[in-house]
């Protein structure tokens, strides 16, 4: 059984058990997984060449060290936290050109509070056709509309 905590967990059942306590990843540990292993994984996942969304060493230790929540550990948030800022990233570069570099700035906004108004009733989604980055092209998308009620 594994457990996050052994509070609450009878000391008849705690003597019984072999117990492991984890240290959690240094900030160093962790700014450089979520450069070497966390946002690779995370540009092959949605299709993007490296080049069209470079992150910043700088935005890294940030969304690394300052981002995350008090006493945060593992790798967890910071995964969730990158993904957030890749797709804000993506949704920039479709709509106008690439790269988009992730910086402080792009972080603080693709973190921030969604907005509750509704500025349109439209959903849908884009699939990138070809991308050549180094050519400097804009991806050819198909854009989809999905239709619902009014």
């Amino acid at each position: 059984a594994t457990a996050n905590s052994m509070e609450g967990v009878p000391a008849a059942l705690a003597d019984r058990c072999l117990t492991l306590s984890l240290q959690g990843l240094s900030p160093a540990e962790r700014v450089e997984a979520a450069r070497t292993r966390i946002w690779p994984r995370l540009l092959e996942y949605y299709g993007l060449p490296t080049g069209l969304c470079p992150l910043d060493g700088d935005a890294l230790r940030y969304l690394v060290l300052e981002c995350a929540r008090p006493g945060e550990t593992g790798l967890r948030g910071v995964q969730s936290r990158l993904e957030a800022c890749l797709l804000r990233a993506a949704a920039i570069g479709f709509d106008h050109v690439w790269p988009v570099p992730v910086t402080r700035a792009l972080i603080a906004e693709a973190l921030a509070p969604l907005s509750t108004t509704v500025k349109t009733r439209r959903l849908g989604f884009a699939i990138p056709e070809s991308l050549d980055p180094a050519a400097g092209q804009r991806p050819q998308v198909h854009k989809h509309e999905l239709q619902g009620r009014s």
